[in-house]
């Protein structure tokens, strides 16, 4: 137990010194642990700040090896495309007559029949009659569709650079016209 003989004055003199220290010594910590909490504020956020840099930076690094990947690709593609033409070059072109004899009876109309198929070179020459006998369509129509049939078949004309009509004579046989034709088409 602590008994104070001091007078009053003296008293109060006394504990103004404790709340005197008390407060110098807030005074001085408070500002440490403020600039401590700042501190420590900074540094979580500098911290931050440096890792999503190091995830932009890695990023951009997987960016850059994408990209030089992909222009490896092109190259590569290029170079195949280039041995793929050397090939096709030295390698005699593959062309079967066979299957274009069958696009031509089956792209030919029913009032034509072939007559003479001639093969020179690279040369086809197809001769044949038109008989529009049941048909409303005069002959030269009919032709003219089994023409345009011809080119309009990509399996059949990209094979061929043109498909010319060299000729035609027409001749009356019971009342009707009969159209003798000849087609030439040029091997690409």
């Amino acid at each position: 137990m602590r008994i104070n003989l001091l007078p009053a004055r003296e008293l109060r003199l006394y504990y103004d010194k404790d709340a005197a220290k008390v407060k110098a010594a807030t005074g001085v910590i408070m500002p440490l642990i403020i600039a401590a909490l700042l501190y420590f504020s900074a540094t979580a956020s500098y911290n931050a700040r440096k890792n999503d840099l190091l995830d932009l930076e890695q990023q951009y690094r997987n960016f850059i090896n994408t990209e030089n990947e992909i222009k490896q690709f092109e190259l590569d593609i290029v170079q195949l495309k280039k041995r793929s033409d050397l090939l096709k070059s030295v390698l005699p072109v593959q062309f079967y007559w066979s299957e274009k004899l069958v696009l031509l009876t089956r792209l030919i109309p029913p009032e034509a029949w072939l007559d003479k198929l001639t093969v020179r070179e690279n040369v086809l020459q197809v001769n044949g009659y038109i008989y529009a006998e049941n048909s409303t369509e005069r002959p030269i129509a009919i032709l003219n569709r089994f023409i345009k049939n011809l080119n309009g078949e990509p399996s059949f004309s990209d094979d061929f650079r043109t498909i010319d009509l060299i000729d035609t004579f027409t001749t009356i046989n019971q009342d009707k016209e009969v159209l003798e034709f000849e087609l030439q088409m040029t091997l690409k």
